[in-house]
C-alpha cells in the first residue's frame, strides 16, 4: 500500500530519504550567463577574453561554471564598493 509520508524505499516508520543532489552543478552556456548578468553574450565573450570570468572551454564548446559566475559577481560587488 503506497503511504505518502514516505519519500523513498525503507522500513516501515523510518525517516524519509530525500532525493539525492547531483554531484556538480550544470554548466551554464553563455547566452544564459549573460541574461543573468544582464548584458548580451559577447559581453560575456569580451570578460572571458580579458580573464575577468573563468570558463569551461573543451572542443568548440563554451561553457561557464555557476560558481564562476558568483565568484565574478561578488568580486564586481566588492570592487564597487571600494570606490
Amino acid at each position: 500500500m503506497f503511504d505518502s509520508n514516505r519519500m523513498g524505499p525503507g522500513p516501515k516508520g523510518a525517516k524519509p530519504t530525500r532525493p539525492a543532489e547531483p554531484l556538480v552543478e550544470p554548466l551554464l552556456k553563455k547566452p544564459t550567463a549573460a541574461k543573468i548578468l544582464g548584458v548580451c553574450p559577447r559581453t560575456v565573450d569580451y570578460l572571458i577574453a580579458a580573464g575577468r570570468l573563468k570558463a569551461v572551454k573543451f572542443g568548440s564548446s563554451v561553457r561557464i561554471d555557476p560558481r564562476d559566475l558568483r565568484a565574478f559577481i561578488d568580486a564586481a560587488k566588492s570592487a564597487a564598493s571600494d570606490e
